[in-house]
């Protein structure tokens, strides 16, 4: 019996399968970078550089790294397409911010009416889009709405925000939760000199806008939280990763807190 959230259950929207497979792959890039990091400081058991430089291994872990990044990407792209569901246009809403009624239209079906067992749910997330309940898949109770001071982030945006929040710590950068998939390895590391609450205010932060800004506020509390929880799966349940063309014994199993713990180092003895 598959327990809930596994790689492989029914229940699993493409957005949460996408989530896991980033995951691994950040703990995979942690591995290897790991590594490289390991040879800079401490050269290969304390023995000369040049006499002992495992070049092969190296070369190895680059091209993880390089690959991971790719598989990162493609996942990134299918939570941002989310399936073609399109944003409300943004010459839809008024000077002041406002949306009218008429211009809510659901992102999947196209349509605004609205009744009150399928009733349309604005997103509060970067996206700008609206699903009717039933539009979701899975359908979205009423009661499964989060308390109005927290807002509601649709399954594409709340995928987002967790994905986000982790990359931004892996790579120490403050790249905001309306980045495009192409441009997620963009972004310069933060300046070391900047003061920890700035840095983390500008990792979540939008692309200027209030809505944006307020938005990723929220997302961090919410979504990036109870993503600490996952199952994360190992590189073996992830159809995206190939063992073989990545290393040899290495199968980069991640912890759950997306991280990796290698049985043993490769600089022992």
């Amino acid at each position: 019996k598959r327990k809930a959230g596994s790689p492989g259950d029914p229940t699993d929207t493409i957005y949460k399968v996408a989530q896991r497979r980033i995951m691994s792959q950040i703990a995979r890039i942690r591995k290897e970078q790991w590594l490289l990091e390991t040879y800079e400081q401490e050269g290969w058991r304390g023995a000369s550089r040049e006499k002992l430089k495992p070049q092969g291994e190296l070369s190895r872990a680059e091209d993880a790294i390089a690959r991971a990044k790719v598989i990162i990407s493609e996942n990134m792209r299918v939570i941002d397409e989310a399936e073609g569901a399109t944003a409300i246009p943004e010459d839809a809403y008024t000077a002041s911010g406002g949306l009218p009624e008429e211009a809510i239209l659901c992102g999947v079906c196209g349509g605004g009416e609205a009744t009150s067992d399928d009733d349309i749910i604005l997103c509060d997330g970067v996206c700008g889009r609206a699903y009717h309940q039933k539009c979701l898949n899975p359908p979205l109770r009423l009661e499964d709405l989060p308390p109005d001071d927290e807002g509601w982030l649709c399954p594409p945006c709340e995928a987002k925000v967790n994905c986000i929040f982790y990359l931004n710590n892996l790579m120490n950068t403050a790249m905001p939760l309306d980045t495009p998939w192409q441009n997620i390895f963009d972004f310069d590391p933060v300046d070391s000199s900047e003061s920890e609450g700035e840095s983390s205010r500008r990792k979540m932060r939008g692309s200027g806008s209030g809505k944006a800004e307020g938005n990723g506020e929220a997302a961090t509390g919410a979504g990036a939280g109870g993503f600490l929880s996952l199952d994360l799966p190992s590189s073996e349940d992830d159809d995206d990763y190939d063992a073989g063309a990545n290393s040899g014994s290495d199968n980069g199993d991640a912890d759950d807190d997306g991280s990796s713990s290698p049985s043993s180092s490769p600089f022992s003895a």
